[in-house]
């Protein structure tokens, strides 16, 4: 004999309500996703401007430890620029002619400074500089013919040239002949301010203690979650060298 199922399907009121309240439950989950995306990406945004910001500060708090007082500054808020001189080495000559310096205690990176400059700071032929074209282990090659002939009395130091500024929302920096390359991109000011020893503001480099450094930088776009692009400023300062 057929059996007969008394098994009930579901009616169409309740396929209905079924699916109205997946939806609600899909449009909740799709929500979130959208909210916790937008967070995600703001975040990413505001790292990843901190991070280039922090960068360029240490670069050159570190670039400019070195500077000496004879450096051309800017001090302009937000466009301002710098222009200094680094000591890379220093030591005395063991021999030299009229277009090179021997060092035989040195063991250098041939052509490593090339493009740098040389000056003689003490000692015969005191006073003098001059680009390096080319350089050995040992020997330095100059471009111009020394006036003096340094001597085993001289003392020499290897300076490098470097220059920091600011074009529209790119932080620039250049190495000896170098052409200018980007530092840092979506910086909004780069302010330089000298100060003395009591931290008051310095207008001459003979009462310079130090250099404060500003940077302010912004997200490449607006935050997701605001609208606004982020900003992002950060200090730091470099005493001088005695």
């Amino acid at each position: 004999m057929r059996k007969v199922s008394d098994h009930k399907g579901f009616t169409l009121i309740e396929l209905l309500i079924s699916m109205a309240i997946l939806g609600l439950v899909l449009a909740a989950l799709t929500s979130l996703f959208t909210g916790t995306n937008r967070i995600y990406s703001a975040q990413s945004l505001v790292v990843t401007m901190q991070g280039n910001a922090r960068a360029a500060v240490d670069f050159i708090t570190r670039t400019m430890k070195g500077l000496s007082t004879t450096t051309d500054i800017n001090e302009t808020a937000c466009t301002s620029s710098i222009t200094f001189t680094n000591t890379e080495d220093f030591g005395r000559p063991t021999g030299s002619s009229s277009t090179t310096l021997i060092d035989n205690t040195k063991s250098w990176t041939a052509d490593g400074w090339k493009n740098f400059r040389v000056t003689i700071t003490a000692g015969t032929g005191s006073g003098q500089t001059s680009i390096i074209s080319s350089n050995t282990a040992t020997q330095l090659t100059v471009s111009s013919s020394w006036t003096t002939v340094p001597d085993n009395t001289s003392d020499y130091r290897i300076l490098s040239r470097n220059a920091f500024s600011i074009s529209g929302n790119t932080l620039n920096y250049a190495r000896n002949a170098s052409s200018a390359t980007s530092l840092a991109e979506n910086i909004t000011c780069f302010t330089l301010q000298r100060y003395k020893s009591d931290g008051s503001l310095a207008t001459s480099w003979t009462d310079t203690a130090g250099i404060n450094i500003t940077i302010s930088a912004e997200t490449s776009t607006p935050r997701p979650d605001t609208g606004t692009k982020g900003t992002f400023t950060l200090t730091s300062s470099v005493d001088l060298r005695n």
